[in-house]
């Protein structure tokens, strides 16, 4: 990816999206990316459940983006 320093993933709050999310970041582990997860239109318990399982649930990287204008 060249001289990017981050990754932001915009997903769908469902499991299998997360699940593929998760993925993709344990196959990029060994470059450092600054990785964000956007989730849109809204976050779920269930979704942090499962990047917690995976270590990932950083406050700071998790964000979600409410499309209340649509």
């Amino acid at each position: 990816m060249g001289d990017c320093k981050s990754v932001i993933y915009m997903i769908r709050p469902d499991l299998e999206s997360v699940q593929r999310t998760i993925e993709q970041m344990k196959l990029q582990e060994q470059i450092p990316y600054d990785n964000h997860i956007v989730f849109i239109p809204r976050r779920t318990i269930e979704c942090d459940e499962l990047l917690e399982m995976h270590g990932l649930l950083f406050e700071d990287k998790i964000h979600h983006f409410a499309l209340d204008l649509l």
